[in-house]
């Protein structure tokens, strides 16, 4: 019977080694289908303080909302509805097709560095996004900490 063990370890490690560029092909994919480039977005955060402000903020009700529960199966009606929330949250970010700040001509030098920045903003992108949503939420919620107050206390009244 140890043979069946044995096989199933290898078919896992297998599984394991092919799960990490299965979900960075998602990741990648998602980017592109919803054009989400994060060079563009880095760049319009940098730039706009009134955006920074209003995602610090987002952020901050993010975080204290806690991580969500991990809900049921859902129906295509129930991730529409959460990426219509999500779409609203970050709509002033570039996010969303059509292309901003399109060059005007082809095969120019301008035309083909908008195109490697637009890859590479996507693949970065696609990166971040295999990382999982509980990666980046313990992030946030460490990068919340050291600009608030700190770690909430302990209550007086509460029994050691």
């Amino acid at each position: 019977m140890t043979w069946f063990d044995d096989s199933m370890e290898q078919l896992s490690g297998a599984y394991k080694r092919h799960l990490k560029l299965i979900s960075i092909l998602i990741g990648c994919a998602v980017a592109v289908i919803i054009n989400a480039d994060t060079f563009a977005a880095g760049y319009a955060l940098w730039s706009d303080t009134a955006l920074r402000a209003q995602m610090v903020q987002a952020a901050e009700t993010t975080v204290k909302s806690g991580a969500p529960a991990a809900p049921p199966a859902q129906t295509l009606t129930d991730v529409a509805k959460a990426y219509r929330k999500a779409d609203e949250a970050l709509r002033p970010l570039p996010i969303g097709w059509p292309i901003r700040g399109w060059p005007g001509s082809f095969l120019t030098a301008e035309w083909n560095w908008f195109v490697i920045e637009k890859f590479l903003g996507w693949f970065a992108t696609g990166l971040a996004l295999s990382l999982g949503a509980p990666f980046w939420f313990d992030l946030l919620s460490k990068f919340v900490n050291i600009r608030g107050t700190g770690v909430k206390p302990d209550r007086q009244d509460a029994k050691k």
